[in-house]
């Protein structure tokens, strides 16, 4: 079996992303929409989020296979 040829743990990725949005609403403060829709989106985002994850892990469980890219 193959071994990954990035080993990068998927909290590290997340950590990752987080800041590089954060930088891009620092440097493009002209999207910004009213807290109102913010909250709004950030909620439908987030459920969405958690859905797929849910899914997914439910998917590896049944397949009994480990959600851990870095152990195959």
């Amino acid at each position: 079996m193959q071994t990954l040829e990035l080993k990068i743990p998927p909290v590290v990725l997340v950590a990752l992303f987080a800041l590089v949005m954060w930088l891009v609403s620092q440097l493009v403060p002209a999207l910004a929409l009213p807290m109102r829709w913010r909250l709004l989106l950030a909620g439908i985002f987030s459920i969405a989020g958690i859905a797929v994850a849910l899914s997914g892990v439910l998917a590896f469980r049944r397949a009994n296979t480990t959600v851990d890219p870095r152990v195959p």
